[in-house]
């Protein structure tokens, strides 16, 4: 995961903000929104929104 999402991970207090953030990170490694958002145990549609 890219360094500058980790940093703005850490600093926001807004949970649908960082796990936006981390789906983000892992879309970037994975390139695939499914996986990344059952990674962080949400819907598809939900990554694609």
């Amino acid at each position: 995961m890219n360094t500058a999402i980790k940093k703005r991970i850490r600093k926001t207090k807004d949970t649908n903000v960082r796990d936006r953030l981390r789906l983000v990170g892992d879309i970037q490694e994975s390139g695939n929104i499914t996986q990344a958002a059952k990674k962080l145990s949400m819907s598809q549609p939900w990554g694609s929104k």
